[in-house]
């Protein structure tokens, strides 16, 4: 079973990290968005607007790849954005995104929302 979150959020500064196959499904804004997705998690931030964001999918915090990762992630960012993308994961972005980094790995989407 997948752990699940579901909500809303405002803050200046927020962070997010799954992993083993966690969703989370949030509203709200923040000034600043650090998203870590890896083992088959999803983050759906779509009605959720940053304006600086930092998303790492498919790679743990420490830096190693997973085997098999398949990471979603969807982001509303209005502003900055570095983005570290390995093994499988996919990130659909919506706003006015100025990528200053984009790093990917293998098998790896990155495309504006559809409407």
């Amino acid at each position: 079973m997948r752990n699940a979150a579901q909500g809303r959020v405002e803050a200046e500064s927020f962070s997010l990290m799954l992993s083993g196959g966690s969703q989370a499904n949030l509203k709200g804004w923040a000034d600043s968005l650090r998203v870590e997705a890896s083992d088959d998690s999803s983050a759906l931030l779509s009605e959720f607007e940053a304006w600086k964001a930092d998303v790492k999918l498919g790679a743990s915090s420490d830096g190693d790849y997973e085997e098999h990762s398949n990471s979603y992630a969807e982001i509303f960012v209005n502003g900055d954005a570095n983005v570290a993308l390995y093994r499988d994961s996919e990130l659909y972005y919506k706003g006015n995104v100025t990528f200053n980094g984009i790093s990917t790995g293998e098998d790896v989407t990155l495309e504006r929302a559809a409407n």
